[in-house]
């Protein structure tokens, strides 16, 4: 199958303008399974070598070879980690069906490279918190009705730092009854000891004599 592909003996054929189409026309196959036939022909023929012999040896069934091919296919790794990938898939094969082989296949990179895995996802961390720090915003608008809206947002690293400094000013505090001096529940609920936090915060920054920190663009 690869050499007719590698040939392109399908335009040989009257009516074929590939492989793939020659496949699927002369074994009665679906629409879109030549396709992978032949790209499973390629794969088996090429660097899964250890797939091919255990699909000749009857230890792994066309079914899971196509889900190996796709798995040691689609993540972006190094040529040393595909191969202990297949291993591991061929490995598991004889225990596992097509549908629970491609699940570990879904998580194959994790599971032979999980350094690599946790690189990967630091670095897609990293891009992902400068683009959140490129996209902060802070916006006060008057509403007309004597109150103002407050929206924003920002990365993740500003959020914990400003839930470091208002979070400590939000714990209940007795308030006095005014009839007889005893101390009730603090009425306000956690939004409104959290609004009162940042305006407390606000007010002592404008009471302190300390310079002001001029901001800037945090490096990306």
């Amino acid at each position: 199958m690869a050499e007719a592909d590698t040939r392109d003996l399908a335009k040989q054929r009257p009516h074929h303008v590939s492989t793939q189409a020659w496949v699927t026309h002369l074994g009665g196959l679906r629409q879109g399974e030549g396709r992978r036939v032949v790209a499973r022909a390629h794969a088996l023929t090429g660097p899964l070598a250890a797939t091919r012999e255990a699909l000749v040896a009857g230890r792994v069934s066309p079914e899971q070879a196509d889900v190996i091919v796709k798995s040691i296919e689609t993540p972006p790794v190094g040529e040393a980690v595909r191969r202990r990938g297949e291993r591991t898939l061929v490995g598991q094969a004889g225990c596992l069906d097509a549908c629970d082989l491609g699940r570990v296949g879904r998580h194959l990179v994790h599971v032979v490279d999980p350094d690599g895995e946790d690189h990967r996802l630091e670095r897609q961390l990293a891009r992902e918190e400068r683009a959140a720090h490129l996209g902060r915003y802070l916006s006060i608008a008057a509403d007309g009705a004597g109150r103002v809206r407050v929206t924003g947002r920002g990365c993740a690293e500003d959020g914990a730092l400003l839930k470091a400094a208002l979070l400590p000013l939000t714990a209940p505090a007795p308030a006095v009854d005014d009839r007889d001096g005893t101390l009730v529940p603090d009425p306000r609920d956690h939004g409104a000891r959290l609004w009162d936090a940042l305006v407390q915060t606000a007010q002592h920054a404008l009471d302190t004599d300390l310079p002001r920190p001029r901001t800037a663009p945090r490096p990306g």
